[in-house]
């Protein structure tokens, strides 16, 4: 894809052998992940903590969430943990300027597009579910990582595959660890099917109280990426396998075709002419300019 450089190899041979073309092009790099969101950013209003802190608890509280989508760049992008490697593939969303006295929830376990029935909030074209999946399918399912390095590395899995042939409803959650209003969300991959390009999606909840009188504006922001992001050096034999760099995706609504989807935010403006004309000292003359979100979503997001 456009502006990544192609991998290149340099022949050489000892001897007197003449190659005519020493540098070779053996691959070319493309996006693995391609991502969605319902808002612009994350959108902190009053939020009210469940009763149950299941998936169906916060749907049946109406706490405010926002849904992320990761979409593989091709088939077989997203892969699970094999022979040679420290981890499946795994996705990061990473939440910053969340207010103080907030919490932030998600889900354990999240279904794929092509399983039993996917993990949706219902904002993004999928029914409202926590996911339910069977064992054995091959269909998409990825775990939540816990006390993953800021980097998406190391951790702890939440949880397994559900056994062959078992149907398994998924409602647990976890409270994201939350410092200074940044915390990090670190999902890896437990099935995938090599021969389909999938996509998951998972809501993140907000519990929030609005501070008495609405105190101080604040934004909240979230960036996505592959996981563990690479930092390592030359020769450094320690570093994790796979790893990746830091590079934002983008867009994932042309693979799934809802790029004018109603339920994405869609800025309205309504302006009819400016112009204005009176005698000297006639009174004030008005004109209404709309500015609306035609579509669904959140065209910007605040936490008050």
């Amino acid at each position: 894809m456009g502006g990544f450089l192609p991998i290149t190899v340099a022949i050489a041979f000892n001897g007197s052998l003449a190659i005519t073309n020493p540098t070779q092009t053996v691959g070319q790099p493309s996006r693995g992940l391609l991502a969605g969101a319902s808002s612009a950013t994350i959108y902190c209003v009053g939020s009210p903590a469940p009763t149950e802190l299941s998936v169906s608890g916060f749907f049946a509280a109406n706490t405010s969430f926002h849904s992320t989508r990761f979409t593989e760049g091709w088939a077989n992008a997203f892969q699970k943990r094999s022979a040679g490697t420290d981890s499946g593939t795994r996705v990061m969303a990473l939440y910053a300027g969340i207010p103080p006295g907030a919490s932030l929830y998600v889900p354990d376990y999240v279904a794929g597009s092509n399983s039993a029935q996917p993990t949706a909030a219902g904002d993004l074209g999928v029914t409202a579910s926590g996911g339910r999946y069977t064992g054995g399918s091959g269909a998409l399912l990825f775990a939540l990582v816990r006390l993953t390095d800021s980097n998406g590395g190391g951790g702890v899995m939440a949880g397994q595959s559900p056994p062959p042939g078992s149907t398994v409803t998924f409602e647990t959650m976890s409270e994201v660890p939350l410092t200074g209003g940044s915390g990090e969300v670190v999902y890896e991959v437990l099935e995938a099917n090599p021969a389909q390009q999938e996509s998951m999606q998972f809501p993140a909840f907000l519990i929030y109280t609005s501070p008495q009188g609405g105190g101080n504006t604040a934004t909240a922001r979230q960036d996505v990426s592959f996981a563990p992001l690479s930092v390592a050096t030359t020769g450094n034999s320690s570093a994790p396998v796979p790893r990746f760099a830091n590079v934002a995706p983008t867009s994932d609504c042309s693979v799934l075709r809802d790029c004018g989807a109603s339920y994405f935010p869609k800025l309205f403006v309504d302006s009819p002419p400016l112009s204005f004309k009176g005698p000297a000292g006639s009174g004030p003359q008005v004109v209404d300019i709309r500015v609306n979100n035609e579509g669904g979503g959140i065209l910007t997001g605040r936490c008050l």
